[in-house]
């Protein structure tokens, strides 16, 4: 037997049984949000809305809930995507404030609230469900905007995916 080579293999085993011990533990699972400290923006089911009206630099559309599925107002007959409207409609009621940025804030123009991009305005069945939401600038991020509720005097950041699926229910609706 060679014992040099004996210790050699003994020590490489060692360091090899050292390395899994101290760098290969199992991952501990990421901490989740318990679902009491997650704010949602609307407080309406996505089945209670009945209607809703977005504004967009001057112009607005109208979408109702009718008999045989979304339609947009004033064009009777005309239906829209109703996957998409859908999808639109659960992104809103899912939408979740990211951060609370400034309780009263003395200038709304700074978070580009004063003139907002974007009104989204929904009904729900039950008018003291029903809101209006104004979407103002990006945050600097780029990955949340500012946003207000109407009656509200709280600015908070929300995600971009909202506004993202109403652009691209104005984009189907041209």
């Amino acid at each position: 037997m060679n014992i040099p080579r004996l210790i050699l293999w003994a020590l490489l085993f060692c360091g090899l049984l050292l390395y899994i011990v101290l760098f290969e533990q199992p991952r501990r699972p990421a901490e989740q949000v318990p679902a009491e400290n997650i704010i949602k923006v609307f407080s309406v089911a996505p089945q209670d809305i009945s209607g809703l009206e977005i504004i967009q630099n001057g112009s607005s559309i109208s979408i109702a809930r009718g008999v045989a599925g979304w339609e947009i107002a004033g064009r009777s007959g005309v239906l829209v995507n109703q996957e998409m409207i859908d999808s639109m409609i659960t992104a809103a009621a899912d939408t979740v404030v990211v951060e609370m940025v400034a309780d009263n804030p003395g200038d709304l123009s700074q978070y580009g609230l004063a003139e907002p991009r974007l009104q989204l305005h929904l009904t729900a069945r039950q008018a003291e469900n029903s809101a209006v939401l104004l979407i103002g600038k990006d945050s600097p991020s780029g990955v949340s905007c500012y946003a207000l509720m109407r009656g509200s005097t709280k600015v908070m950041l929300i995600g971009k995916y909202l506004l993202f699926s109403i652009n691209s229910l104005l984009d189907s609706c041209r």
